[in-house]
């Protein structure tokens, strides 16, 4: 079974210290657009928002054989 590694992008929102939102995305850019609409109606004092990359390790299965 070969193994491959891909990265994701995860951004996460949390209102006065409670997780609220976490939204994973394919590109950087996408998480960090989705982060910055999130800042826009934050309230500085108490909310946090944050976008983190993580790598997964996808396995893929060999072909199977089809039965005539």
């Amino acid at each position: 079974m070969k193994h491959e590694t891909k990265a994701i992008w995860i951004a996460i929102r949390s209102q006065r210290g409670f997780i609220t939102d976490a939204t994973v995305f394919k590109t950087q850019h996408a998480a960090a657009v989705r982060e910055r609409r999130w800042r826009k109606t934050a309230n500085p004092d108490y909310d946090e928002t944050a976008v983190f990359r993580c790598n997964v390790r996808l396995r893929h299965a060999p072909a199977t054989r089809q039965i005539a």
